[in-house]
């Protein structure tokens, strides 16, 4: 089959066999999966509404300790109103006497007077069970302690050994707060 140019083709041309190996790697990666969309989606929604509860709770915890301390504020200011009523009908009631003794009173307007004063004592040892309550509740919703109530500066040590009194100037828990 050769015209004999280039020689016999035999003879240049010595047959081998050659092996081919064809390797393919085949990766197919959607370009956008609807699934994976939609679990972002669930997630940052419920991320949001978890950051929703929190502020809600949050808010619900200052308003707890915002009521709480006004409860006790109050329950205080009633014990001390008390008090004063109570040294007010101790003075009445002296006097009281005093005229009785005079001549110028009955003895009905000194029994008034030393019923007042009964009346009296009687609300303060309400008042001081209502404060101890809201103290307690105070201190049970805001965790701290009875010594610290008094290091943050609400309540202060009688010197008499009485049990904790409310502080006249607030302005600086209410900052802390």
């Amino acid at each position: 089959l050769s015209s004999g140019l280039f020689g016999s083709s035999s003879s240049m041309f010595a047959p081998e066999e050659v092996r081919t190996v064809r390797w393919s790697l085949t990766a197919t990666a959607p370009i956008y999966r609807r699934s994976v969309h939609l679990g972002l989606r669930q997630s940052l929604a419920e991320r949001e509404q978890a950051r929703i509860q929190l502020d809600t709770a949050l808010t619900q915890l200052e308003l707890k300790v915002r009521t709480q301390l006004a409860q006790l504020m109050v329950a205080e200011f009633e014990v001390l109103s008390t008090d004063a009523a109570i040294e007010s009908a101790q003075r009445s009631l002296a006097e009281a006497e005093l005229r009785f003794k005079l001549g110028q009173k009955t003895r009905v307007d000194v029994l008034k007077a030393q019923a007042n004063l009964t009346s009296l004592k009687s609300q303060r040892i309400t008042s001081l069970d209502a404060r101890q309550v809201a103290r307690d509740k105070f201190l049970e919703s805001t965790g701290l302690s009875e010594a610290d109530l008094v290091d943050t500066g609400l309540y202060r040590r009688e010197k008499s050994g009485q049990p904790l009194a409310l502080a006249r100037d607030l302005d600086t828990l209410e900052g802390e707060l």
